[in-house]
């Protein structure tokens, strides 16, 4: 990981690790009579592109191949499966058993491959996956091996190969069984531990038999595994699962999110079958055998029903397709299972992101009550007042706020705000944020109906009641133990701290400026405030040149001088929230050394709710547009977790400039400029955010709909009749399917990652095309006409991309039409280039943008030095409310005032 993060700092993805295949000595041919010691039922359907590198792994084994035997049994395979497996069984005709049968499923093909075996031990690996060269020596190792108990299964490592970027990482959430050395444990009780997945496993063939355990080919999408192997160790009490690190089991995540484990949440049965016939049925055997169900066996089950709470917690419309009758049989089937849930194992339950806020929810819940203890949480502490921002958390429609107590008297909370959440239809959780003002000294204790509350930071524990300096220094990240390169460039962040101290770091992305913090940069500049500012940029961008000539500060992105600026900042100041702008270096390695406060100036306008992915970003002012903006962000009632203290309403820096450019250029364009989408691109690991493509984008909607109508005849000839150019500027991150679209050559065609100023564009349009893009909210501030084509609209706000549906809705509140098919725009399009436009549209665009003044820079500005204000007594709303200066040469910025929030609503009206 060391050598992928400084290269990836330098540009450069190194190759992922590819575990080594022998070349294997052919062993002498074994009567077939001979048991094995190890039988691996492969269950194989359409794997055609996978099954020759897993049997490649098996085969390339460093253990002798009359250890093993593999018994492939095709499951009705449409594609070249079966000829590939009846290649290999040719190589290894004493090794490899091949047999076909009608597509059953994979629980069917295993229970088929189970009666051949002959193995003293019996295997179930995925042919999509691969093994380790030394996975069966070591897995054979531990079964030599002498034990207290009887040994009933070895369980080796699964490490994930991700396909798309050609990396792995082991990254499982259940990797806490393997990181203290071999561990072995009796099936009597499995404590913490837990086994879900069957291809992982090694078991003894004869246990199996002896009790008579197959594979439930009814449950159905998963868990038939979970299931199998924990009836088995309910069944066989008094012996032993051992858990083998060394044994490495590569799990692939394929391109096309094909395995066997994606794609489940949109199958009827995991909100159904899977649960009754599975984590159910379970629950109900244990309590048959033992008369109450084992900790490890509760565990199994609510790891598999929480992900449910994962995915729809606020999502509701992730289970659309759900009949009501269906609906309400999965609510039961989640209250049966959840009813057999002990709250012990709720309160300490912390895998798959069972955070606080769910443990309160689900006793809330299902088990009527509070946490014995509850917790409030020390979150933020405010640099200019010394206070303390702190969270409580109650379940369901539990609303309290505790008591608080500072120095022996009772003090009402400041900026108090609510967040709700809700899992189908009913209140599931209730997050209460709000600040206390403390000085140095001060100590503060909290109470709900006379229960003390314990305090705490994140999962370190700070008591019934603290003061001021414990409190602060708990909010002070330790400091990292730190070797080789990191040590280097830590020095240097250390040595350079005179030179960068409470500097401002600029940047918008790394590879493009032209954007809110390059107007912000250049009217620092113009004003005086850029004497400690530096922006940051690649510089290989083809903005670079275009910057240093004009005088900007730069640094390249990702050199020492960056990390030791940005380390040393006061400020970082950026357009973008993504995780390689807010840490070009792992926070882990240096978060001890970060001291900026993070000023988000936003690329666009936020319309959608993207409170799930803002929410954990440490923004300390939150630069808005509209007055609806606002307060959609910062009121007590929404979803976010920011208020009054953190949201200026300011407009974007670069609306500045936009007017004046827009009045000196003719409109001689239809702009074409959709956003990008989550689920057509992704995520490359070995880049931090950045996006790559997916194999899947040429059956997309998206490349149908935007492909039909920039090919559309009709498009052209319109363009042709008014004398424009018909521009296609897609988001960055679809930039690169570009290529992939075959459009036709009269199209001027815009990939922003080669530097085209976005407000070129912006000022040249006569009217734009978007589909849910806040980016183009430009055009609607130059009072230019909008059309929003939404095809795809339940893939986005089910879950596609990043935000869920908002304060604003396109239909009510929309700068121009919406339209869901080709002949939609192109009827929207003639319209407004023949004037004809509906005349609310332009009522709205005027009416939603207040400043219009070009004083946006300098609003933000005069936010910024509001923020190193040292004075005593300050509020905590000092940085957001308040005038300009009224010294600064540009007379509109002088006139230009910061609106508090509370005023958001006269300007609405």
């Amino acid at each position: 990981m060391l050598e992928r993060f400084f290269n990836r700092r330098n540009k450069q993805r190194p190759a992922a690790p590819k575990p080594p295949v022998p070349q294997h000595k052919a062993d002498a041919p074994l009567p077939r009579a001979k048991a094995r010691r190890v039988s691996f039922v492969v269950p194989a359907y359409n794997v055609a592109p996978y099954i020759d590198r897993f049997l490649a792994s098996l085969f390339g084994q460093s253990s002798a191949l009359r250890n093993f035997e593999v018994i492939v049994v095709d499951d009705g395979s449409t594609d070249r499966t079966g000829e590939i497996v009846r290649e290999w069984r040719d190589r290894y005709p004493d090794h490899l058993r091949y047999v076909h049968q009608p597509n059953a499923g994979a629980a069917a093909a295993r229970n088929t491959g189970l009666k051949l075996a002959r193995g003293t031990w019996v295997a179930f690996p995925d042919p999509d996956d691969f093994l380790d060269v030394d996975h069966v020596r070591k897995m054979l190792k531990e079964t030599e091996a002498a034990h207290a108990k009887p040994l009933l299964a070895v369980v080796s490592n699964m490490v994930f190969y991700h396909e798309t970027t050609d990396t792995f990482s082991d990254s499982h959430p259940l990797r806490y069984r393997f990181q203290k050395g071999l561990v072995r444990k009796p099936t009597d009780d499995l404590g913490d531990f837990m086994q879900l997945s069957v291809n992982l496993c090694w078991f003894r063939r004869d246990v199996i038999a002896r009790h008579g355990v197959q594979f439930d080919t009814r449950i159905a999408p998963a868990f038939e595994d979970a299931h199998f192997v924990n009836r088995l160790f309910l069944l066989a009490p008094g012996h032993t699962v051992s858990f083998v690190p060394a044994a490495k089991y590569y799990y692939r995540k394929r391109e096309a999110g094909t395995s066997l484990l994606d794609g489940t949440k949109t199958h009827i049965g995991w909100f159904s079958t899977q649960i009754e016939l599975g984590s159910l049925d379970l629950l109900q055997f244990a309590e048959r055998i033992f008369g109450s169900v084992p900790r490890y066996i509760q565990r199994t089950c609510l790891y598999d029903l929480f992900w449910r709470f994962r995915y729809l917690v606020d999502h509701d419309e992730r289970a659309t397709f759900l009949t009501d009758d269906q609906r309400a049989q999965f609510l039961r089937l989640v209250r049966a299972v959840m009813d057999r849930i002990d709250v012990s194992v709720i309160e300490t339950f912390d895998l798959a992101g069972c955070t606080e806020e769910h443990k309160v929810a689900l006793l809330a819940l299902y088990k009527g009550r509070r946490r014995g203890s509850p917790a409030v949480y020390v979150t933020q502490f405010d640099r200019q007042t010394g206070a303390f921002q702190f969270q409580s958390m109650g379940g369901g429609d539990d609303d309290f706020i505790p008591r608080i107590v500072l120095n022996g008297r009772d003090v009402s909370p400041q900026l108090q705000s609510r967040r709700s959440t809700r899992f189908f239809g009913q209140p599931y959780s209730r997050q209460n944020l709000f600040w206390v003002a403390m000085e140095d000294g001060d100590d503060i204790r909290f109470e709900v109906d006379g229960t003390p509350c314990r305090i705490r930071r994140g999962g370190t524990a700070l008591g019934n009641r603290a003061d001021w300096l414990t409190l602060r220094n708990a909010l002070v990240p330790a400091r990292p133990a730190v070797t080789g390169q990191f040590r280097r460039l830590r020095d240097h962040v250390m040595a350079t701290r005179d030179r960068f101290r409470d500097c401002m770091v600029l940047m918008d992305r790394d590879d493009r400026a032209d954007d809110n913090a390059e107007h912000l940069y250049r009217h620092m500049m113009r004003t005086g405030r850029a004497t400690n500012a530096w922006f940051i940029l690649d510089p290989k961008s083809s903005d670079w040149d275009r910057l240093a000539a004009e005088g900007f500060r730069l640094l390249p992105y990702g050199s020492d001088d960056h990390i030791a600026a940005q380390m040393n900042a006061r400020f970082l100041i950026s357009s973008h929230a993504d995780e390689y702008v807010l840490w070009p270096v792992p926070k882990a390695q240096f978060g001890d050394l970060a001291r900026a406060e993070f000023v988000f100036l936003q690329h666009g306008v936020a319309i959608g709710d993207m409170s799930a992915w803002l929410n954990s970003k440490p923004i300390r002012l939150f630069v808005t547009t509209m007055p609806v903006e606002s307060e959609s962000l910062g009121s007590s009632s929404s979803p976010y977790v920011f208020s009054e203290r953190e949201v200026l309403l300011s407009g974007l820096p670069r609306h500045d400039a936009l007017k004046s450019k827009a009045d000196a250029c003719n409109t001689d364009m239809i702009l074409f400029a959709p956003t990008w989408r989550k689920y057509l691109t992704a995520l490359n690991e070995a880049d931090g955010e950045r996006r790559s493509k997916v194999p899947t984008f040429a059956e997309s909607k998206f490349f149908d709909s935007w492909g039909n109508l920039l090919r559309s005849d009709a498009l052209k000839s319109l363009a042709d009749r008014h004398g424009l150019t018909v521009c296609f500027a897609p988001h960055p991150n679809m930039a690169m399917y570009i290529d992939d679209m075959a459009l036709p050559s009269h199209l001027h065609i815009v990939d922003f990652r080669k530097g085209v100023p976005y407000q070129n564009l912006f000022a040249r349009a006569r009217v734009a095309v978007s589909d849910y893009s806040s980016a183009v909210f430009d055009v609607a501030y130059l009072q230019k006409p909008l059309i929003y084509f939404q095809f795809d609209e339940a893939e986005i706000f089910s879950g596609g991309h990043i935000s869920r549906r908002g304060y604003f809705s396109f239909e009510r509140d929309g700068f121009g039409p919406v339209a869901r098919d080709v002949d939609g725009v192109l009827a929207h399009l003639e319209r407004a280039l023949s004037g004809q436009e509906n005349p609310v549209y332009a009522r709205r665009r005027q009416a939603a943008f207040p400043f219009r003044d070009g004083g946006c820079c300098e609003r933000v500005c005069a936010a910024l030095e509001r923020l190193t204000d040292r004075r005593p007594g300050l509020s905590l709303l000092h940085a957001t409310q308040g005038t300009v200066r009224d010294d600064v040469p540009d007379s509109a910025s002088a006139q230009a005032p910061v609106v508090p929030l509370r005023e958001v609503a006269r300007l609405r009206g």
